[in-house]
């Protein structure tokens, strides 16, 4: 069995360079074109420019539509609709 050696300095270097080079190209040329191509992303990309949300925030937890969105989302989930019952019973 043919001993093998480790990797050095310079190809691991080389490999983190094109990890992030990849990286970089799917952030900034891949994924852009992907938004515009699809139109319903198209458009979600325009609200969250014109709502000016940061995508990449883990909260937003400052802004009206998603605590909205939340608290809408929560009531579902806790009250679920009676669907056994037509669309006018159910609202009384």
């Amino acid at each position: 069995m043919p001993e093998t050696r480790p990797p050095s300095y310079a190809r691991k270097l080389a490999q983190l360079a094109l990890a992030l080079a990849c990286i970089w190209v799917m952030v900034w040329h891949v994924c852009p074109a992907i938004i515009e191509a699809i139109p319903s992303w198209k458009k979600q990309a325009a609200l969250q420019d014109e709502l000016n949300i940061m995508t990449s925030a883990l909260f937003y937890n400052d802004l009206e539509i998603t605590t909205d969105a939340e608290l809408h989302t929560r009531h579902t989930i806790m009250y679920p609709p009676n669907l056994k019952k037509g669309p006018a019973e159910t609202r009384r």
